[in-house]
């Protein structure tokens, strides 16, 4: 089995000190946190709080919805852009209230994630502590970002409401417009291939053999 045992989630703000409404993009990320850590009581073992600067982070359990959280950040901090570096690994420390009180392995790997995501301008970055897998779950990141890069609001917000209302019927009602024209945006956007792209994520981090 795999001798890792908790996933570090570290995000920062992209270009954070040219925001114009900084403080009140801060306030709001504070009321974000706030509800994401309620949402996922059970899968986080530390809760998300700021780390530094316009950079949050959080402890969760590496079996828990850890991309389902990242997504679920991006939804709510939208359109204020982000980073996300992933460490999974151990804790050398004692577990404590807030991450910025200890350390290991997993944050380190995090901390690197984090940099490689910038470096790259990459939306996500894992690094799990096994080579194999980071290619495998970075090729797949990169691919979904340069998707996504030709995003426009209109694709973000559909996208979310049939993930929510789950019926392009439903979608077309709330945006009075046609299902034909709901399913041209998806169609558009590339859904389909998004879907099926985040699918083999969850699944593939939900498989302690192919990460081990």
């Amino acid at each position: 089995m795999r001798p890792m045992e908790y996933a570090v989630i570290t995000d920062d703000i992209v270009r954070s000190s040219k925001l114009s409404n900084r403080a009140a993009v801060q306030s709001e990320i504070k009321s974000i946190l706030h509800k994401i850590n309620k949402r996922f009581a059970n899968d986080i073992i530390v809760e998300f709080s700021f780390s530094g600067g316009d950079e949050f982070q959080g402890l969760v359990k590496l079996d828990s919805k850890v991309f389902t959280i990242i997504k679920e950040f991006q939804k709510q901090l939208y359109p204020v852009k982000t980073y996300f570096g992933v460490g999974f690994g151990k804790v050398t420390t004692d577990i404590a209230k807030t991450t910025v009180e200890m350390d290991g392995n997993c944050f380190h790997l995090s901390r690197d994630a984090l940099e490689q995501a910038k470096k790259s301008s990459q939306e996500i970055v894992f690094f799990t502590g096994n080579k194999e897998s980071d290619v495998v779950l970075n090729t797949v990141f990169l691919l979904i970002s340069a998707i996504k890069s030709s995003w426009k609001d209109i694709h973000y917000r559909r996208i979310w409401e049939y993930e929510e209302l789950g019926t392009l019927e439903r979608v077309a009602k709330k945006e009075e417009r046609s299902a034909r024209e709901i399913s041209k945006t998806l169609q558009d956007a590339k859904y389909n291939a998004i879907k099926r792209a985040e699918e083999f994520v969850h699944n593939y981090l939900s498989n302690s053999t192919l990460l081990g």
